[in-house]
């Protein structure tokens, strides 16, 4: 059930920021050869919908998509999504991915040793990429071991091994130093695994930041996925990128209280004057999360309204007197729109801000948002103002 929270993305923004991603690219001098990008659209793109998300970046030309699971990877294929496409996280089906043309991450030694026993000469050849743990400490094989797994996996028939690919420990990339240690140990692995693979294999290790902000690390593939949104993670900023979600829901009522009036659970926020206090149909199981209380805020009429008193399941408060200032005949319609994620007249706020007031990451706000709302799309044919 979608309840009252609508989620609009702008298919013209995803274009957008595609288009920025490829004129950074080929911008970059240290480039030798064409940088393949691989798309990353797992958790439903980032809350914005995998398959239309996915259709815009095919039609613009996008080399490889990327997802979590081969659930998500079989639903893009069902809607006519033809592209190569990586499973980063699936145990390999050798059959069902083959069956579906899709590529495996190979990070684990158990998983060669199942190979070795399965796979057959076939053709086309089962393609996988291979992950090495360059400090991420999640998934993938240590530097020392690399190079021996790589050449154990090139002995495997009807196996080709498509690409290495590595992951930074932090997806914002403070540390330029853990960064470039990260690279360093990836370069000299992609060096070695290019004398057993020849020239074409594809090394991947950018994200969205590093694409922004460590040249270096755009290799023969790059792996962006938030920017496609319209944010880079952290501190880092690109102002021509597009935030591609907004989000908004519906006052439920208005309410005058007295100076000295607790609001919500707990009575955390107590009025010091006589106040309007407007309730909104949104909470914690739409997204809004409990974390905003009494310090985050929504537009209203253009403005930002405080978020007052402790965000309930269904329903938010928020402090209207600054902007109604009264009396109850200048009420406005219970059907105005309330902006959490967006712009209203000449504010805005982003997913960033929301993030910061929580304390959490912009990842988290998108993902929450696009799989709990309405979902609705704009600009299918795309927007030719906005380009």
């Amino acid at each position: 059930m979608n309840r009252h929270l609508r989620v609009s993305v702008d298919l013209s923004s995803i274009r957008k920021n595609f288009r920025i991603l490829k004129e950074r690219l080929g911008k970059l001098s240290l480039q030798l050869q064409k940088t393949l990008i691989i798309g990353v659209v797992k958790a439903d793109a980032y809350g914005h919908g995998a398959i239309e998300v996915s259709k815009v970046l095919v039609k613009e030309g996008i080399d490889f998509l990327a997802v979590a699971y081969l659930e998500e990877a079989i639903a893009l294929r069902e809607e006519g999504i033809n592209i190569p496409i990586i499973v980063l996280f699936e145990e390999p089906d050798p059959q069902k991915y083959l069956r579906y043309d899709l590529r495996a991450v190979i990070h684990e030694e158990k998983t060669i040793s199942f190979l070795e026993k399965t796979i057959k000469t076939s053709s086309p050849p089962f393609r996988v990429h291979v992950k090495i743990d360059t400090g991420m400490g999640r998934l993938g094989f240590v530097p020392d071991d690399a190079i021996l797994i790589l050449q154990r996996l090139a002995n495997i028939k009807g196996l080709r091994v498509e690409g290495i690919m590595s992951h930074f420990s932090e997806a914002e990339l403070s540390n330029k130093d853990s960064a470039k240690r990260q690279i360093a140990i990836f370069n000299d692995i992609c060096i070695k695994a290019k004398r057993i693979f020849g020239d074409n294999l594809i090394c991947h290790m950018a994200n969205s930041a590093a694409i922004f902000s460590i040249p270096e690390a755009c290799l023969s593939g790059v792996r962006p996925g938030l920017m496609f949104y319209g944010y880079l993670p952290g501190s880092l900023e690109e102002k021509s990128l597009s935030p591609a979600m907004k989000v908004s829901t519906r006052l439920l009522t208005i309410r005058k209280v007295k100076k000295g009036t607790p609001i919500s659970y707990g009575g955390t926020f107590v009025t010091n004057r006589e106040s309007l206090v407007g309730i909104i149909k949104a909470g914690y199981a739409d997204g809004l999360m409990r974390s905003l209380s009494n310090k985050g805020y929504v537009l209203f009429q253009g403005k930002r309204a405080p978020i007052i008193g402790r965000i309930c399941m269904d329903l938010t408060m928020i402090d209207l007197t600054e902007i109604l200032k009264e009396p109850a005949i200048t009420y406005p319609s219970i059907e105005e729109e309330v902006v959490i994620i967006g712009s209203q007249d000449n504010e805005t706020i982003t997913a960033k801000d929301l993030s910061r007031w929580a304390n959490t990451i912009p990842y988290e706000i998108l993902t929450t948002f696009g799989g709990l709302g309405k979902r609705i799309y704009e600009n299918h044919g795309y927007d030719k103002k906005r380009d």
